[in-house]
């Protein structure tokens, strides 16, 4: 007991029963006293002190102990108190219920802690943390997660064993229906996983599965090492998920052994239809909506993976990123809209299987709900859809495409269903060992507003020969915005493969199908042939100005025939004759006349029938170079009143040449177009 100096005489302090405090001077009298000092009996923790602040013994379940009595105050202006009991819910982790990290199986854990967190009040939609530490997790039933999650992981590793999906994110009975007082949509608005490493297992399932009706689901830096078995898919966001975010994941599709390249492993599965007992297949008319964001793929291995993105959403968007060794790189369902490729590398190092065509971008497969008429989910239920016949707004830029086609056949775009391709868009893109033409579109009316921009393609010139092609344009001519309107493979006198040389009267075929020429008279000197184009200097490219046709038709008479009264040749076109009844028609091509100007006339008829109607205007083709020449039908074919129509009527667009004179003309790249569609005619195909 110390004795200070109180007031100049000794004093000490004492403390007496209670907790109290008193103040004695030298001579034994009390000078002060101060009750209950502590504020707090300190006996009240006693000998157990240590279970409560462990949780432990009998306070194992009250959850008023442990780390509910120790504060914790983040040191900012306006920060609350809180205790660590709150703090620690902020973020659950899976050790909480016992899982190892070691790689052991932890299937029983992992169901209790998924339990506990789908109990958690879900009131507002506001997902709940859930915090995965460092380590490897072995389980084989589902973590289906049915309340609102952001699901962090740092660096965790998931050895799914199971056979269905390793995530499952969202109930699987939510649906339309926004309002009604039992939705349960509005809740289930936002699930994400952050970081997390997917490897092995056998699964034909999938790593992350997002239930359908979620509208916002997202996947940021996630790993996927082979996981699972054939046929098995990185991330699955297939049915109304409106907003799908996957952005800088690793995906490999193959092990280094050679026994793997039985699996074929695939990544964004956003295919935009539910599988339904009754109706088949019902889609979402286009709602599920991707955006593919700096992801790395690589099929790797000993064989080509399967499909890297099947998108069938409006306004779907990948952009940067690299695609390595898959067979499909990007699939198209019909009907997909406004959609961006932009700052993305491919190469197409592996063959495909057993005929399989490698492509980058496929419009269409096979089984598409989209393309045919069918059924899609509404606020009414099920209900009725039409067939999708084109792809629409295409934009591809700042990108690059190796098609190694020096080893291997492989495609830029190539089309799975007869469908069309409007507002087709390409800049600022490079080609490397790419031997076919850009797009392998169907032979169908409709393909219009395509521009093909600058770009840089290494192809052999001496194959590629069609509409769209890129092998002279990037030598001769940086850009086809000319050629925007109306696009479709015009027809090629390629095909003829025998002339016709001798007198009048003429009836050749070419040795082809779809065109023909005749005429009357006797005698004269006729030739009636091809001749090649080129694209050089010396013939002023004039391929590239020819719709890159590498052959166009050469029609001489060299000494005219007597009593002729016509000289024709006609193309068969892929237009039914009720389709010309009433329409403006105009029957465009190139032409360039020797000698002299070379007059020519028009005729769109129906064969059989022999109805007809004579162009309204005649082409005077110039001597020289080549020019651009139409005939125009206005109104085109009309059909008398109560004529029969049958099925093998065909539609014939007829160019009358002089009759009973000389002349030498060239015609190249002809093409028939009713309204602002283009018509392929038969002797292209």
């Amino acid at each position: 007991m110390c004795h200070p100096c109180f007031l100049s005489r000794d004093a000490k302090f004492v403390t007496v029963q209670g907790h109290s405090m008193a103040v004695y001077d030298a001579y034994g009298a009390q000078q002060f006293y101060f009750p209950n000092v502590l504020k707090y009996d300190p006996d009240q923790f006693g000998p157990d002190f240590k279970d409560q602040l462990a949780q432990d013994g009998s306070y194992i379940n009250d959850e008023t102990k442990g780390d509910a009595l120790i504060g914790v105050h983040l040191p900012a202006i306006g920060a609350i108190h809180r205790t660590q009991h709150d703090k620690n819910q902020d973020f659950i982790t899976p050790q909480d219920f016992g899982v190892k990290m070691d790689g052991t199986d932890s299937t029983g854990a992992i169901n209790a802690f998924v339990e506990y967190v789908n109990a958690i009040p879900n009131t507002d939609g506001i997902p709940v943390g859930v915090l995965f530490p460092p380590g490897t997790i072995s389980y084989f039933k589902d973590m289906h997660f049915t309340r609102p999650v952001n699901i962090y992981c740092n660096g965790t590793v998931f050895h799914y064993n199971g056979s269905g999906d390793a995530f499952h994110l969202g109930p699987d009975d939510l649906g339309p229906d926004y309002n009604a007082a039992t939705g349960k949509t509005p809740f289930h608005k936002c699930y994400s996983i952050e970081g997390a490493v997917f490897e092995g297992g056998t699964t034909s399932g999938n790593a992350i599965s997002f239930a359908h009706w979620v509208p916002d689901c997202r996947v940021f830096r996630c790993e996927f090492r082979a996981f699972g078995g054939d046929g098995s898919w990185a991330i699955r966001a297939e049915f109304n998920n409106w907003l799908v975010t996957v952005s800088q994941c690793v995906f490999w599709g193959h092990t280094d052994y050679r026994q793997d390249a039985v699996n074929t492993r695939n990544f964004l599965n956003a295919r935009g239809y539910r599988d339904d007992p009754t109706y088949y297949k019902v889609n979402d008319q286009w709602s599920t909506r991707v955006q593919a964001l700096d992801n790395r793929l690589f099929g790797t291995g000993w064989r080509r993976a399967g499909t890297a993105y099947l998108l069938s959403g409006w306004k779907c968007r990948v952009i940067g990123g690299s695609c390595e060794g898959f067979l499909d790189d990007i699939i198209l369902s019909g009907g997909c809209n406004e959609i961006e490729i932009n700052g993305f590398y491919t190469e197409k190092n592996f063959s495909g299987d057993s005929g399989e065509v490698p492509v980058t971008i496929r419009i269409s497969y096979p089984g598409d709900p989209f393309i045919t008429a069918g059924y899609a989910d509404a606020l009414s239920g099920v209900v009725p859809t039409s067939a999708s016949t084109w792809i629409k707004r295409l934009t591809v830029k700042n990108c690059y495409f190796n098609l190694h086609n020096t080893e291997h056949d492989a495609r830029f775009i190539l089309f799975s269903s007869n469908l069309t391709l409007e507002q087709f868009h390409i800049d600022s893109t490079s080609f490397v060992h790419s031997t076919h033409e850009l797009v392998g579109a169907p032979e169908i009316p409709g393909h219009r507003d395509w521009y093909i921009g600058d770009i840089c393609f290494d192809g052999d010139n001496a194959i590629t020969n069609r509409l769209i092609e890129s092998s002279f344009a990037s030598m001769y001519k940086p850009s086809y915005k000319s050629r925007a309107i109306n696009l479709i493979k015009s027809v090629s006198a390629e095909n003829i493969t025998s002339g016709y040389t001798g007198p009048a009267p003429i009836n050749t075929n070419f040795g082809t199908s779809g065109i023909s020429a005749t005429s009357d008279g006797s005698g004269g000197s006729y030739v009636l042939t091809k001749i090649a184009t080129g694209n050089t200097s010396d013939r002023g490219y004039e391929r590239n100005r020819l719709d890159m046709n590498s052959a166009a038709y050469q029609l001489i008479c060299t000494t005219a025939a007597s009593g002729q009264t016509f000289l024709q040749i006609q193309w068969d076109a892929s237009i039914s004759s009720m389709g010309i009844q009433g329409v403006t028609a105009c029957f465009s091509f190139y032409a360039k006349a020797y000698n002299s100007p070379v007059t020519l006339n028009g005729f769109l008829l129906s064969s059989i029938s022999a109805v007809n109607t004579q162009s309204a205007n005649t082409a005077v083709v110039a001597v020289g170079d080549w020019f651009k020449y139409s005939l125009n039908f206005t109104p085109a074919v009309s059909m008398l009143l109560g004529a029969a129509v049958t099925s093998s009527e065909i539609v014939r667009v007829s160019v009358a040449l002089p009759a009973g004179t000389v002349f030498a003309v060239d015609i190249a790249s002809p093409v028939l177009t009713i309204g602002e569609v283009a018509y392929p005619l038969y002797a292209c195909m």
